[in-house]
């Protein structure tokens, strides 16, 4: 990584956006850093932890440590539900009612970024929603629960959310687009079978991306 960015300075490159997702040590996220702050420009940390209420095999607290470092420096965050009591320490339960998910959005803030999108959040009405604060104002965008999930979704949804934002679409409308369309494409990863293993399929989502004329 060190070579690639001395490689990129080298040939005076910039970018429009930078976006991290799973960094596997602290010497990666350190580097993240250095990079955001370098090239000054729009960028989402997705802050990989772990899911279904656990770290990940490779992760342990000392990553949740160095990861609310780099949450504090992006301008936007998209942890899941778990990685979101990860970086809080707010225990939180099987499903969140209007109060619990302002205490998680309020934990957030105080981490530093300025937006962010807390994703599948179980909700104590029934079903799943990706909850996106901007400020102090706050909305849900709820999604149907189809009892399955499949790697790559999470990655799917801040890539959408990512790219909408850098072609100069507004925060919430983004939001919006990229839910439907991650929600999408696991529905239709459920209807065609789909082993989990293989994650989400990208064929369904490029032509709904066509469709819509994104």
């Amino acid at each position: 990584m060190r070579k690639i960015f001395r490689v990129h300075s080298e040939l005076g490159l910039e970018f429009d956006g930078v976006y991290s997702g799973y960094l596997g040590s602290p010497e990666q996220i350190e580097l993240v850093d250095g990079i955001m702050e370098h090239y000054g420009t729009l960028s989402l940390v997705d802050p990989v932890l772990g899911d279904n209420g656990e770290l990940y095999q490779t992760m342990d607290e000392n990553a949740v440590v160095n990861m609310r470092r780099l949450v504090a420096v992006a301008d936007i965050i998209t942890p899941n539900y778990t990685e979101a009591r990860l970086l809080t320490g707010i225990s939180g339960g099987a499903s969140l009612d209007n109060r619990e998910i302002l205490s998680f959005i309020e934990g957030l803030r105080r981490l530093g970024p300025g937006k962010g999108v807390i994703t599948s959040v179980p909700l104590s009405i029934g079903g799943l929603a990706n909850v996106a604060y901007s400020g102090d104002e706050i909305r849900l965008f709820p999604y149907e629960d189809l009892g399955v999930s499949y790697p790559g979704a999470g990655d799917l949804f801040a890539s959408l959310l990512l790219g909408l934002m850098m072609k100069e679409n507004s925060y919430f409308p983004s939001v919006k687009i990229a839910t439907e369309i991650s929600s999408y494409a696991i529905y239709e990863a459920k209807r065609k079978g789909r082993e989990r293993r293989l994650g989400i399929e990208l064929s369904p989502v490029m032509s709904e991306i066509r469709r819509r004329g994104l």
